[in-house]
């Protein structure tokens, strides 16, 4: 840490290429959400980290008022974005929803099958989070080229993780995975 805050001091560029701590970047969080939400649709605290990334530009009155029909109808905020169009949302909310829905279901029935470093990837690419991630960092708000590449080395080190889970594992799923993180 020490050497990480002199380096941001002095404006040079670096690549922390350390795992400890991995799980604890923004971007690997992400995925490990997505995860998550692909276990268990109720997760709301997943599915909120979700609804926040920058790819699906929800607005914050949106997500407000995601969070406001899942409280008051008791609901999970699958529960609600999965019954938007009842709840009359807006049709460009609707238009947002709709492919958040479809990668859920498409990535939900690839995770019975298909190992856990397949739905990372399929995820980054079908979402266009890594397409985010790798353009330019002009058009994201406060993001920085550094930043961009700091995420994407945390990306090919959790793909690695990722790789010798699988390697080391009879169970190379999600839910495998999840097992074995929350150990």
């Amino acid at each position: 840490d020490v050497f990480i805050n002199e380096l941001d001091r002095r404006g040079l560029p670096y690549i922390f290429g350390a795992r400890r701590g991995l799980y604890a970047k923004p971007v690997i969080m992400d995925a490990i959400a997505y995860f998550k939400l692909l276990d268990n649709y109720h997760e709301s605290v997943s599915l909120w980290r979700i609804l926040n990334l920058p790819v699906y530009d929800f607005t914050a009155e949106e997500l407000a008022d995601f969070n406001q029909a899942a409280k008051k109808k008791a609901w999970s905020l699958y529960e609600v974005i999965s019954r938007a169009e009842a709840l009359k949302f807006s049709n460009a909310t609707l238009k947002k929803i709709q492919p958040l829905l479809a990668l859920i279901a498409k990535h939900t029935a690839l995770a019975r099958e298909k190992a856990v470093s397949e739905i990372f990837l399929g995820f980054m690419n079908d979402s266009g989070y890594l397409k985010y991630l790798a353009g330019p960092p002009a058009g994201q708000a406060g993001r920085t080229e550094r930043e961009n590449l700091e995420a994407m080395s945390q990306l090919n080190q959790f793909l690695k993780r990722l790789r010798d889970f699988e390697t080391a594992s009879a169970d190379k799923s999600v839910k495998g995975f999840l097992t074995e993180l929350n150990l």
